[in-house]
């Protein structure tokens, strides 16, 4: 009888449990905290920066590196920003359409952009050498990993991502619209791994 009356308090309990969690949660839009902000609720807070980080024009990627800097692909206004925590203009550097960036464990910074020569915009990706120049961005030296020779036959190839693997191999996004070759599809990822030289030195 006892074991029965337990039962019945089990489940009861857990009837009650089960209803009170299908009502409606608490609304928390319309609490406004104390500098009169509103919260907008969920796991995650929007606070506005101020003041505000502004002068770019369509920015399509944004990252907070490990020197720790903050880099934006200001797109439409062709140039790669460096700023501090704080927002503050260090430097720029004109590219054409930046749209993605990368950073590797040598602090090589990949950006994903466009090149033109002849009269033709290309796909491109570049690699500069921050550490050279103790981080300015305007003078460091500048490699054009992408297009390669062979990529100039596929003008409308586009990269349109990158990331790095702990051993500097780094990866690119390509996009485009000739997919029928099975060797060389514009739609892929390509990989890139660093050369060893026989003396164990790594080349770029």
């Amino acid at each position: 009888m006892k074991i029965r009356k337990n039962i019945e308090l089990i489940v009861f309990f857990i009837v009650i449990t089960l209803i009170s969690s299908c009502t409606q949660k608490f609304d928390l839009t319309g609490i406004e905290t104390g500098d009169g902000n509103v919260n907008i609720g969920g796991d995650t807070l929007f606070v506005q920066v101020n003041p505000v980080w502004e002068g770019f024009n369509r920015p399509q990627d944004i990252m907070v590196v490990r020197e720790p800097f903050i880099y934006v692909a200001d797109t439409d206004n062709n140039r790669v920003v460096l700023l501090n925590l704080n927002g503050e203009i260090l430097g720029a550097r004109n590219i054409k359409q930046p749209i993605a960036l990368a950073q590797d464990y040598r602090l090589n910074l990949y950006v994903c952009a466009r090149f033109d020569t002849l009269g033709v915009s290309y796909g491109a990706v570049y690699k500069y050498d921050l550490v050279s120049v103790s981080h300015q961005l305007e003078t460091a030296p500048v490699k054009r990993i992408l297009p390669r020779l062979v990529d100039f036959a596929q003008p409308q190839r586009q990269y349109t991502g990158a990331a790095v693997f702990f051993d500097n191999t780094y990866f690119i996004a390509r996009k485009g619209p000739n997919n029928s070759n099975l060797i060389d599809p514009d739609n892929s990822i390509l990989i890139f791994t660093q050369k060893r030289q026989n003396n164990g030195i790594i080349q770029d």
